[in-house]
């Protein structure tokens, strides 16, 4: 009964973003800002909290799991910005 209901529910959810998406069409940037924030938020609030808890439980240290987010998230992250922008921060583009 549970598998129907949140199936009908991500149904109805999936809808309703649809319907959204058509009814802002001509700014799809609200919407990739909005979907970026609410994936941030969620990070933030859920994800890395069970990371620093589980590091815990498991008796490792949790400077390890601060550490693995920076290493992960950081490199990527200025890859693309030193891609798109270039070193001195100039645009690449024409």
């Amino acid at each position: 009964m549970t598998m129907i209901v949140l199936s009908i529910a991500t149904f109805c959810s999936t809808l309703g973003g649809g319907m959204v998406a058509l009814r802002f069409h001509d700014r799809p940037h609200y919407l990739l800002s909005f979907t970026a924030g609410v994936l941030l938020g969620v990070v933030s609030f859920e994800v890395i909290p069970e990371i620093f808890e589980l590091s815990q439980r498991h008796a490792d240290r949790v400077d390890c799991a601060g550490l693995d987010i920076c290493l992960r998230i950081d490199p990527p992250s200025r890859i693309d910005r030193m891609a798109t922008v270039g070193p001195i921060g100039f645009s690449l583009s024409p």
